[in-house]
């Protein structure tokens, strides 16, 4: 498989909103990791939830989740392809996905890291805002110092497991 931007030149991929995914999977096909995006922009979170790239970027993306089974420590040309789902969200999650970004927005606003949602920072939260690098990389001590976050958001692989049975 070429880039998205070169599937994105053939019909029927330029028609609709797709991402490739891949992820660790156990023997009974659960995800062993949360979904990651790309690092956040602080300025995506200008417009309240309704009027969002982030919603919008839900509402209309398709996942294309390709299950590899083994731990994400041994490489991907080492794990066995196991399962291959389409991954679409309902509007119950994406009101859920709302209640982070309203969260982020208002840490954002008020320039306060102690409020950023960070995993489990309530009940039933499906979208994380996590760091991505290594150990963390210090991404919310250093989320305000520009506009491109070392921070993304995740969504949690219990969603994704009740997707995919």
């Amino acid at each position: 498989v070429g880039k998205e931007n070169d599937l994105k030149k053939i019909e029927p991929f330029n028609k609709v909103n797709f991402l490739l995914k891949t992820s660790p999977v156990d023997k009974n096909n659960r995800l062993l990791e949360r979904l990651s995006f790309h690092n956040i922009d602080q300025s995506d979170f200008s417009e309240k939830w309704d009027n969002s790239y982030w919603k919008n970027y839900f509402e209309e993306q398709t996942i294309y989740l390709f299950m590899f089974e083994g731990s994400s420590k041994i490489k991907n040309g080492n794990r066995k392809l196991v399962g291959f789902k389409k991954i679409v969200f309902s509007e119950t999650d994406i009101d859920n996905f709302g209640k982070t970004y309203d969260l982020i927005k208002n840490a954002i606003d008020k320039k306060d890291i102690r409020i950023l949602p960070r995993p489990k920072y309530f009940e039933n939260q499906y979208l994380v805002l996590a760091p991505k690098g290594l150990k963390g990389d210090k991404a919310y001590l250093d989320f305000f110092k520009s506009n491109k976050t070392k921070a993304c958001l995740m969504i949690e692989k219990e969603l994704i497991n009740n997707k995919i049975k």
